[in-house]
């Protein structure tokens, strides 16, 4: 009786495993189906490689991510007011925004209960669009500039000033990672419907629209409260096939890029490896 207890579960485990992998598999082949909804080409400033701990140290699978940024926000997904954006954040970022995703934003003039009712909310899944090379990554490049041209010259202004010469030099070193190192990628606006959000940005091989989860806080600025959102992309990561894992995991230099599709699932699949191109995304040939 009992072999035949420990038979049935494995029956019921194996066909279970099956049925999650053919799940799985029709997921992604819905995803791949017809036309890509958009396509970006991108460069090794804009992917990097996914590291394999615990459990996940025995597996052969090679895995990438996408590098990016929010536009008026930093590297760690988090969009505010800084130096680099609007006074008041990105403009993408307002109340009717974060509403038509569902959020309730407190109208308390009270900094600690607006603060707690934003923490109680949990993140929402919502979609964001992601630019790649277009005017965001062009405005912080520009921001960079001239804060490495100001600081510059305050050095140059009190060549004795030990702080001011590695300031300037510590800005110089960031712009010049900018230009030659740092994403061209950044999200640049967010909403809940993939219509609207697709007639806003047209152009398919510069502007990807994917699934992330947002959730609003308020972050102080000037002994004022602003209003703030995190970010975290849900279908960064890709997958790279057998036919591509040899080109992938040798150093790429600057002469290779890699052609993502995003589907009808808006997740991300590599298409091809290609010679770098020097036209701008939106006129990259096939």
């Amino acid at each position: 009786m009992k072999a035949w207890v420990r038979w049935r579960t494995a029956i019921l485990g194996v066909a279970l495993i099956a049925a999650t992998n053919a799940v799985a598999l029709i997921g992604v082949a819905y995803n791949r189906s017809g036309e890509p909804e958009s396509v970006l080409v991108l460069s090794k400033r804009e992917i990097a490689k996914v590291g394999n701990w615990g459990f996940r140290s025995e597996d052969s699978s090679l895995e990438f991510g996408l590098r990016w940024r929010v536009s008026g926000g930093d590297a760690l997904g988090y969009a505010y007011g800084s130096d680099s954006s609007e006074e008041d954040g990105p403009s993408w970022i307002d109340r009717a925004k974060l509403a038509s995703l569902g959020f309730t934003i407190p109208d308390s003039e009270d900094d600690g209960k607006r603060r707690r009712s934003m923490e109680r909310q949990q993140s929402r899944d919502a979609l964001v669009v992601l630019e790649l090379d277009g005017p965001a990554y062009q405005k912080e490049v520009e921001q960079a500039r001239r804060r490495a041209e100001e600081a510059r010259e305050r050095a140059a202004a009190m060549p004795d000033d030990r702080d001011l010469k590695q300031r300037a030099e510590a800005t110089k070193r960031h712009l010049v990672r900018m230009e030659s190192e740092g994403t061209r990628l950044y999200i640049i606006d967010v909403g809940p419907d993939l219509a609207t959000l697709r007639a806003k940005y047209p152009d398919r091989m510069r502007h990807a629209i994917v699934h992330a989860e947002i959730r609003p806080l308020f972050y102080e600025r000037k002994g004022k409260q602003r209003l703030s959102v995190s970010v975290r992309l849900t279908t960064a990561n890709i997958m790279v096939p057998l036919e591509y894992r040899d080109a992938l995991e040798r150093s790429r230099g600057p002469g290779e890029d890699v052609k993502i599709a995003f589907g009808k699932r808006l997740e991300p699949w590599i298409i091809a490896i290609q010679p770098r191109s020097e036209s701008v995304p939106g006129t990259v040939k096939e």
